[in-house]
């Protein structure tokens, strides 16, 4: 942001050209005017030029000083003498100019951690820290590139990728990869998506809604809600998702959506959307049937009258075919005089997990007033990244599944703890937990023909910091692998007042988001980087917005696939035929889980829990790794 100080005086006499008092009331400002004045630079220009990280200390206590100019000189400018008030046009001017010093500040922190890396100014920056470190590639990744296992994976991730390009091919395509078809399949599901939100608001008149679905049904609706919860075009519409059968959580959910006894109006304005691609989730039909009953207590005890209630306010997600919630859709037809919940087709071949771009997350999105098509291109953007490479090293998602599968591998790793710094991308987080819980971390033990994946533990902000990191990390024979997501920056951020308290003077006029990044998320980071020897991978969106977070959920799911490509996994003929690991074996959750024995795994303790409990002297760790491990009973 450049802005001249005889800018600011024209900017304030041209909010009222006319008004003769206005040398007066610089006259009554004094040395707080000065101070406006003499803190831009001599040019007459306020443009840091922060080459070193310790100018930003400095140039930030310079706005502070004109930041409480500025505050001094406000209540003058709403005078009676004047008849117009300037203040609230002054602090604009100063928030441009601390918006644009904050993006400096933060190219100078990211700048400083992540070594010629430029973090960009507008979309997703991922940077896998060459933290392949000694701990999971003796020598790193250059050493790694020189050694034949670079050539091995190089080539599984070509093969991966041409796999991946014709997915959807009519002829030796892939099963459950429809979620890659975005200008097709997903397509056509934005479009029900955006068609059945503008039938949920204006035909049924509808302000809130219900969701109800489980794993990726519920995990995508989630994000949509959360994610987005302090953007101004969300907040016409109120979304609750329920992804359990707890009755206490879903009775909190009905309160808030107003569906309550004193407020029978409630449900009329309530959409109640359940979704089940199969049709027949258990969880989903409990939801179900809870939602009737509390319906129910609203008519009096009136079954008919709540049945149809539901009928017109309820909306079920569901596979073509006739699966169990078209059924139930049939028979309260019959019950209702031909009054039937509306049908949304799901598409045949889209896995839960893998459906943020299909209607489960696009519904949710439309009806908080979300551009679907923004989500849209930033999942092309992550797809067509990974196609354009050449090499693995030459791709964000190849290096991302590259770096999970070497530290699964090695054996070193307690896991991978994904961290965001803001409760909104904690789903996010969630998904990329879940993906790697459903579909990698899974695989025979006695046909090893599992993949190597390091399970994901997702959290928010600094209170892990404190637990499961500290007791993770303490000890160098095991160590994790720490994602950070942040943001550049942050719509809904806070710049502290002055409040005159000398135990707070530190952090006045300081900004909350500002703060917890370059105090907090990189320190800590470079801690363990550093002090620890934990590789590091960074997620810096530019901002929180429909292109970014398509572009990351994509790039999560893409990465969960090519990790599975990865690996050699062909011994099995009917999984040979593809020429690489069973990537729809990581649709399809066909994996036989790994196995536990009597509580403890006979490798944690020989002979299991009861003879732990009787000679704990054999807790060994000869003992333990001579235990043989056996199927569970």
């Amino acid at each position: 942001m450049t802005l001249h100080a005889t800018e600011l005086s024209d900017t304030l006499i041209a909010a009222r050209p006319n008004t003769p008092d206005f040398s007066a009331l610089q006259n009554e400002a004094g040395s707080d005017w000065d101070a406006i004045r003499s803190n831009f630079e001599p040019e007459g220009s306020l443009k840091p030029q922060i080459q070193e990280r310790d100018q930003i200390k400095p140039i930030f206590d310079r706005l502070k000083t004109v930041d409480t100019a500025l505050t001094n000189v406000a209540p003058s400018l709403n005078t009676p003498a004047l008849g117009y008030s300037l203040s609230t046009h002054v602090q604009e001017i100063f928030s441009r100019i601390t918006e644009g010093f904050k993006a400096k500040v933060f190219d100078v922190f990211f700048g400083e951690f992540f070594k010629d890396t430029k973090v960009k100014a507008e979309g997703v920056t991922t940077v896998v820290d060459d933290a392949f470190v000694d701990s999971v590639y003796q020598g790193g990744l250059a050493a790694f590139k020189q050694g034949h296992d670079y050539d091995r994976y190089n080539g599984k991730f070509k093969q991966t990728i041409e796999l991946l390009k014709h997915a959807n091919d009519a002829d030796g395509g892939l099963e459950y990869f429809q979620w890659l078809d975005l200008d097709g399949v997903i397509q056509k599901s934005m479009d029900a998506a955006n068609e059945m939100a503008d039938h949920i608001k204006n035909d049924m008149g509808c302000d809130r809604a219900l969701i109800m679905g489980m794993g990726g049904s519920s995990m995508f609706p989630k994000i949509m809600n959360e994610v987005f919860s302090e953007d101004p075009r969300t907040q016409d519409f109120a979304l609750e998702v329920m992804d359990g059968t707890d009755s206490a959580s879903l009775q909190a959910k009905f309160k808030k959506l107003g569906l309550t006894a004193d407020n029978p109006s409630g449900a009329e304005s309530t959409a109640l959307v359940f979704i089940s691609k199969s049709g027949g989730t258990l969880e989903t039909k409990h939801v179900i049937q809870s939602t009737l009953d509390r319906l129910t207590e609203l008519h009096g005890g009136d079954k008919e009258a709540a049945l149809k209630q539901f009928a017109k306010q309820a909306v079920f997600v569901t596979e073509p075919g006739n699966g169990a919630l078209r059924k139930l859709a049939l028979s309260i037809g019959k019950r209702t005089g031909g009054i039937v919940p509306t049908i949304v087709e799901h598409p045949e071949r889209v896995g839960g997990r893998f459906s943020a771009f299909s209607v489960v997350g696009m519904l949710p999105a439309a009806l908080k007033n979300l551009e679907t098509s923004e989500f849209k291109r930033g999942a092309q953007a992550a797809i067509q990244e990974l196609f354009d490479a050449a090499n693995i090293d030459d791709s964000v998602v190849g290096k991302l599944a590259l770096h999970d599968l070497l530290a699964a591998q090695s054996g070193n790793y307690a896991g991978k703890f994904v961290a965001s710094y803001t409760d909104r991308l904690k789903q996010v987080g969630g998904a990329k937990e879940q993906e790697a819980g459903e579909s990698n971390c899974k695989g025979d033990e006695g046909k090893k023909n599992g993949v190597y994946a390091l399970p994901v533990i997702n959290t928010t902000g600094p209170l892990f910091q404190h637990s499961t990191i500290e007791g993770t990390s303490r000890t160098d024979r095991l160590r994790m692998v720490f994602e950070q997501i942040l943001t550049k920056q942050d719509q809904a951020d806070m710049v502290h007042n002055d409040h005159d308290l000398p135990e707070l003077a530190d952090i006045a006029r300081t900004s909350l988001h500002q703060e917890t990044i370059t105090k907090l998320a990189l320190p800590f980071a470079a801690h363990l980087r550093d002090n620890r020897e934990n590789p590091v991978i960074t997620t810096i969106l530019s901002d929180i917005d429909e292109y970014n977070i398509g572009y990351l959920l994509m790039r999560d799911m893409l990465t969960t696939v090519v990790q599975a490509g990865l690996q050699d996994n062909t011994n099995d003929a009917w999984v040979a035929k593809d020429q690489t690991i069973p990537v729809n074996l990581v649709q399809l959750g066909h994996e036989v889980p790994r196995t536990l024995e009597n509580n403890v795994l006979r490798s944690v303790y020989q002979d299991g829990v009861e003879a732990f409990k009787t000679d704990k002297a054999k807790l060994t760790p000869d003992a333990a790794k001579a235990a043989p491990l056996t199927a569970a009973v």
